[in-house]
């Protein structure tokens, strides 16, 4: 009888267990709302491996969020590493719906726009180019 009831605790102890997975890290990502004017770039990857913004000066790129933990994004901060270059503002909407912001690309150079909430943070780099 207590070789049966061993076994019965190991199935048991078993299935309640489960497998073990790798955890999922929490993160949050942005995605453009709008496009660049003719002639202009504004392009936005943020793949698992990847997470950069390309734009021409001039440009304003109307980007949203999502984050793993509600996915509604809620309360990001932006901040981004050098003003000069590019800066990044909430877009109001009379009407309400999804919240918005837009990166304003401000002179050429190299730097990096951080978003950031209570679920994630992610770092992107942000380039902007002179106008052909």
């Amino acid at each position: 009888m207590r070789p049966g009831i061993v076994l019965l605790a190991s199935v048991v102890a078993l299935f309640t267990a489960g497998c073990p997975q790798d955890p999922v890290p929490d993160r949050i990502q942005l995605y453009s709302v709008t496009t660049a004017p003719p002639a202009r770039t504004a392009l936005l990857v943020s793949t698992d491996l990847d997470h950069h913004v390309e734009m021409s000066r001039g440009v304003a790129l109307g980007i949203g969020c999502w984050d793993t933990c509600k996915g509604s994004c809620e309360n990001p901060t932006f901040e981004v590493t050098d003003t000069a270059i590019a800066t990044v503002r909430p877009v109001f909407r009379a009407s309400g719906g999804y919240a918005t912001w837009v990166v304003v690309a401000k002179s050429a150079g190299t730097t990096q726009l951080r978003v950031a909430n209570a679920c994630a943070e992610q770092v992107y780099g942000l380039t902007v180019a002179d106008p052909p």
